[in-house]
């Protein structure tokens, strides 16, 4: 159940009957092979990131149309104020190559987004005004992650980590940026996503713990957080079965009616 009439959430759970580290390495593999036919364009972020990372990133022909009527307010794409004031004050619309003007702003803004993001943590995260009221992706995300299944409940450090990132914490945690343009909808989308693995120490029950966490999206999407959990459960003192948890939580802008 959710609180939120913009937020949709699901959860699944598998029993993998193979090993734990079989399980990761399956997963890992999936994760390689998405479905290249909803994938239009894809990138990771390099540490320090660099204008390199999103030379494959395009705007869509509507995207751009739309970029010359946005408004602080009343815009179709998904941006803080000031993004959308830099895009009527610094691209040249009448220019031969107002588009690529305009892509190169798109990157370049993203770019110091994400460097941020990465000095700064959930404090850099952006307020979205494409329309009257702001929404702020910072209390989105403190909301989505309080009421997240299972990471709270049982791994109460990851959640710290997570608030607190990007201090040190945690050692056995692995960051990633990564952007993709998918197919959805009506309109192609553009999403930044921090993705964290995190593979809990000896002591308890084995876990590796996958959050991805949306830091941008160009359309629809106000944020989303979702949890990839491999579990090893022990049976007897000898075996053990593993599991395959996941659960998300999306909160859309289309939902708000």
């Amino acid at each position: 159940p959710v609180k939120d009439k913009r937020e949709v959430a699901v959860c699944g759970l598998m029993r993998l009957r193979v090993p734990l580290a079989e399980g990761r390495q399956a997963f890992q593999q999936s994760m390689t092979q998405q479905n290249r036919n909803a994938i239009l364009e894809i990138g990771k972020f390099s540490s320090p990131p660099s204008p390199e990372d999103l030379q494959a990133l395009t705007l869509e022909d509507r995207d751009l149309e739309d970029l010359k009527k946005c408004a602080v307010g009343d815009c179709k794409l998904k941006m803080s104020a000031a993004m959308i004031e830099r895009f009527q004050k610094e691209a040249d619309w009448s220019a031969p190559d107002h588009r690529t003007q305009a892509t190169r702003l798109f990157r370049q803004m993203l770019l110091d987004y994400v460097t941020d993001y990465l000095a700064r943590g959930d404090a850099a995260l952006i307020e979205y005004h494409d329309k009257s009221s702001g929404v702020r992706v910072e209390d989105e995300h403190r909301s989505l992650l309080e009421a997240s299944l299972y990471i709270n409940d049982y791994s109460s450090e990851l959640t710290k980590y997570l608030k607190g990132f990007p201090q040190p914490g945690l050692t056995d945690v692995e960051n990633n940026i990564n952007w993709t343009k998918i197919k959805f909808g009506l309109k192609p989308v553009t999403i930044i996503t921090h993705v964290a693995t995190y593979t809990r120490p000896p002591g308890g029950v084995p876990q590796i713990l996958v959050v991805s966490k949306q830091l941008y999206a160009n359309h629809y999407f106000d944020s989303g957080l979702a949890l990839t959990a491999l579990l090893s459960i022990p049976i007897t003192g000898t075996t053990s079965d593993s599991y395959l948890l996941y659960t998300n939580r999306s909160r859309a802008d289309a939902l708000g009616g």
